[in-house]
């Protein structure tokens, strides 16, 4: 759920078609639905939910779920959106993770080679949709989207897991952000304007000595603030690492999972 800046209460969610076994197949209904607020204590008043996309490709869930070839723990495809000012109106952004190519089937199991990040716009309050585009321009895992906008700018900020830096293998990760930066005209989705490392090193999601590769924080967020002013700006990147070290014995060490807060300034 996410408000606009004029008021208005939205909701992303999926409707999930499931095809019959012996079949993988999942569609995910993307769905945007949004409301004008009544005035506590009156409920608000909604329209019917339109389709951003039907996702044919989705990280699904569990019983008929799916995993990632390089990744234990549990990972599905959810959207997440949030507004912006841009050029005469407001702008809005839904992302989501999916499977770059269709599912390969062990048993009951779906598995993904390669996740990918994507987003669609609107410019008219999810009347219509942009075409699909690109989060992310790497071959290997990226998953766990999160989008904030920061209202004092107008740049959206987009955080993920990914897993780019570990080429050959695809399993280690590390927390990027993306930006998309205000360009006065009305027409989302503007390209991503640049990226940043909010993690310096790698980290392995299995490493843990108790949960091992079977879990991995489920999400990922990005909160942001500013006053308007370039450099004045800071998001705050909260995820899941295991780069802390903790006692396993005498004189030994394992990383322990643990959540993180990253700030980037800019």
């Amino acid at each position: 759920m996410s408000v606009r800046p004029d008021g208005g209460i939205t909701i992303t969610y999926i409707n999930v078609i499931r095809t019959p076994a012996p079949d993988l197949a999942q569609n995910f209904e993307i769905k945007y639905v949004r409301c004008t607020p009544g005035g506590a204590p009156s409920t608000p008043s909604c329209m019917p939910a339109v389709l951003v996309h039907n996702e044919t490709q989705p990280l699904p869930f569990g019983g008929v779920g799916g995993v990632l070839v390089a990744q234990g723990f549990r990972i599905a495809t959810y959207p997440k959106h949030d507004h912006r000012v841009d050029g005469a109106g407001t702008e809005t952004y839904v992302v989501w993770d999916r499977c770059k190519v269709p599912l390969l089937a062990l048993g009951p199991v779906g598995i993904c080679p390669d996740a990918d990040i994507v987003m669609k716009g609107s410019n008219n309050n999810g009347l219509t949709w942009s075409a699909l585009a690109n989060v992310n321009v790497s071959n290997q895992d990226q998953f766990f989207p999160w989008i904030r906008t920061d209202r004092s700018r107008n740049i959206v900020n987009i955080d993920y897991y990914t897993s780019q830096a570990d080429s050959f293998f695809q399993h280690k990760v590390q927390v990027y952000l993306n930006h998309i930066n205000p360009d006065g005209v009305l027409d989302a989705p503007d390209p991503i304007t640049d990226t940043h490392i909010m993690t310096t090193s790698l980290d392995d999601p299995s490493s843990d000595p108790v949960l091992g590769g079977s879990f991995f924080g489920d999400y990922i967020g990005v909160a942001t603030r500013g006053n308007g002013q370039d450099g004045a700006s800071r998001a705050y990147a909260g995820y899941t690492y295991n780069e802390v070290q903790k006692s396993c014995g005498v004189g030994v060490t394992c990383p322990q999972q643990d959540n993180h807060l990253q700030r980037l300034d800019y």
